[in-house]
């Protein structure tokens, strides 16, 4: 296994982490490139992109993004694109489902572990993607297992 990755040290979302998001939710657009860059706004597609590289339903990755059903729906059928938080959050997803595709060295391994219960993490890693902070802990743990660093 290679170590061409690192984590970051302040835990900031780098350019290589965007990167990482959008080529796990196969998007050909460029993410922003400076850290003063906000979130693109995404199409409401990759909500369909990230259910099934995650192997859930549509209607869990809505509640992991906290976007109501109905609301969505909505704007589809106006073909609207995501708004700029949704963005953000999906890209969290995306990043540390591709971190986690990295670490694995497969897409089935990756989503097993995201969708299992972990008891050092104290549940499952995909629902602990709802915040920063969860996000946060899950990376963490992928880099601990990356490195082979459990004590």
């Amino acid at each position: 296994m290679t170590h061409t990755l690192s984590p970051p040290a302040d835990q900031t979302p780098t350019l290589e982490d965007a990167l990482r998001a959008f080529e796990f939710l196969d998007l050909k657009a460029q993410p922003p490139t400076s850290k003063t860059a906000r979130a693109p706004l995404l199409p409401g597609r990759v909500i369909r992109v990230l259910a099934n590289k995650l192997a859930i339903h549509e209607r869990n990755v809505l509640a992991l993004l906290k976007i109501p059903e109905q609301a969505f729906q909505r704007r589809q059928a106006a073909h609207g694109s995501l708004t700029e938080v949704e963005s953000g959050r999906v890209l969290r997803i995306a990043r540390i489902a591709g971190l986690a595709r990295h670490v694995f060295e497969s897409d089935a391994k990756a989503t097993r572990w995201l969708s299992s219960r972990h008891l050092i993490l104290g549940g499952r890693p995909i629902d602990m993607l709802v915040s920063d902070a969860g996000a946060r802990e899950v990376e963490d743990e992928l880099w601990r297992i990356e490195w082979c660093d459990f004590a």
